[in-house]
């Protein structure tokens, strides 16, 4: 028999039509083939097509799929990370066993394979964000450190190369520029992801966060508001519940009273409030004296007023 014409390419074009018609328990059985990628493939997208027409027969065979987010053949783990998205999507709970695998992907090439992982994990953050608490130094990993994606080297490394070498890059760079586009969305959607699970970790346990404010510090200023707006605001958790944890952020938040964004001003000014940043009543004062919104403004005054009354006591 010819790899083109295995059994589980029958049940694969089979899915296709009549997806109703696919014994699961029979597909899974090709999970488990060591020497042919292709074939735990095709099982793997046998099941998309199945779990597309009924979500809830996914439930039935998504432990058989877990051990393919760890899959040699990308295919493969590409489409594994494709199932457990949908399977969060449609009940969430069977994925919590799955998290540190899926927050494993989240730095991987290509972006899709972490956009993937990123949207398996992002429906647990509703009701399940305790099981993102032991992880807290990996989440913080991925937006610090999350991978960027760019058309062509830096103009550093460029000027190392040879002309012909760089105008290769740029055609090939436009080219992909549409995929480049696409990537670069991806990427940006995981750090969102990371950025907010750093939220919720921080509303049910503030400590596992603050020892990372620091570093945090250094990604407020991160061209997404989401993710900015995200950061605000887990310092300004931290500083309920303690004002000196966020002491090493605070000239980082400063520095957002100044953003193009106002609802990002708002988040730094309630961050400098809950931090007590006495230091930055002449700032907020500034701000609420500027053509801007007229509930941040009220909002910068008064916060400027409580930190000075808080000098006073």
């Amino acid at each position: 028999m010819s790899k083109m014409s295995h059994p589980v390419r029958d049940l694969f074009e089979q899915s296709k039509e009549n997806p109703g018609a696919i014994d699961l328990e029979e597909v899974v059985e090709y999970l488990d083939h060591e020497d042919w990628g292709q074939v735990r493939e095709w099982a793997l997208q046998t099941i998309t097509h199945v779990s597309a027409a009924d979500p809830d027969r996914l439930e039935t065979v998504i432990e058989d799929v877990r051990p393919h987010l760890e899959d040699e053949f990308l295919v493969a783990q590409n489409t594994a990370a494709l199932l457990f998205a949908r399977q969060a999507r449609h009940d969430p709970e069977p994925v919590r066993e799955s998290v540190p695998e899926l927050l494993e992907l989240l730095d991987q090439d290509p972006p899709i394979l972490r956009f993937r992982a990123a949207g398996a994990l992002a429906p647990l953050l509703a009701d399940h964000v305790d099981v993102f608490v032991p992880h807290t130094d990996r989440l913080v990993e991925v937006l610090v450190d999350s991978p960027t994606v760019t058309l062509v080297p830096d103009e550093g490394e460029l000027e190392e190369l040879e002309d012909e070498t760089v105008e290769l890059l740029q055609e090939l760079a436009n080219d992909r520029e549409e995929q480049y586009e696409r990537d670069r969305k991806r990427s940006q959607g995981v750090r969102e992801f990371a950025a907010n699970a750093i939220v919720e970790v921080a509303e049910i346990e503030p400590d596992q966060i603050a020892p990372h404010v620091r570093v945090l510090a250094t990604t407020i200023n991160d061209d997404r508001p989401i993710v900015r707006t995200a950061l605000l605001d887990t310092m300004a958790i931290i500083a309920q519940d303690d004002p000196e944890a966020v002491q090493p952020a605070i000239e980082a938040i400063r520095a957002r009273l100044n953003d193009e964004v106002d609802y990002v001003r708002a988040h730094a000014v309630r961050a400098l409030g809950y931090g007590e940043a006495t230091e930055a009543i002449e700032d907020l004062r500034e701000l609420a004296d500027q053509d801007v919104d007229e509930n941040l403004r009220g909002l910068a005054a008064d916060t400027a007023d409580w930190l000075a009354d808080s000098l006073e006591e």
